[in-house]
């Protein structure tokens, strides 16, 4: 039940978005974990690009998710034994439900986009200052799998 204590805090990122046409995107993230719900779930907001710090200006533009400023709530499940994770991120128009567990070394989520499209996003190399995280994306049913998004994220210590 305790899965995304870990990112309890503040993080920036610096991420690389792989577009379709093969040509990528350099870009950065500001993202803030937190608890809500008197402790039964964990919030998060992720905002790209940066509105403040040492990377605004520096994200490249990159398509219709080129802004971003969504908001994820993760809520365990004791039936399923495992996290509902929902992300809705209202400048995009974009959502997404998925399931979240551990899975080895690493939290696996998998799930579907408000596009039809499936989705896995990973956490891994979980460091108590670090992690990486990834997006790959299905629109033929999994047949085949495109990774969308890499990210490495350290923390940022609170002042």
């Amino acid at each position: 039940m305790h899965l995304y204590d870990r990112f309890i805090g503040r993080w920036e990122a610096e991420a690389q978005a792989f577009l379709p046409d093969g040509s990528s995107r350099r870009h950065y993230w500001q993202i803030r974990f937190e608890r809500v719900l008197e402790g039964r779930a964990i919030q998060d907001v992720w905002i790209t690009p940066p509105r403040d710090g040492p990377n605004v200006g520096r994200s490249e533009r990159w398509g219709p998710f080129d802004n971003q400023y969504g908001m994820t709530l993760r809520v365990y499940d004791a039936k399923l034994d495992a996290y509902r994770v929902t992300w809705i991120d209202p400048c995009a128009g974009y959502r997404a439900e998925l399931v979240g567990r551990r899975r080895g070394e690493e939290i696996f989520q998998e799930g579907k986009g408000s596009d039809g499209a499936l989705l896995r996003w990973v956490f891994s190399d979980l460091r108590p200052d670090g992690f990486h995280w990834r997006a790959e994306v299905s629109r033929d049913d999994g047949a085949s799998w495109h990774k969308a998004i890499e990210m490495l994220a350290h923390r940022v210590k609170e002042q």
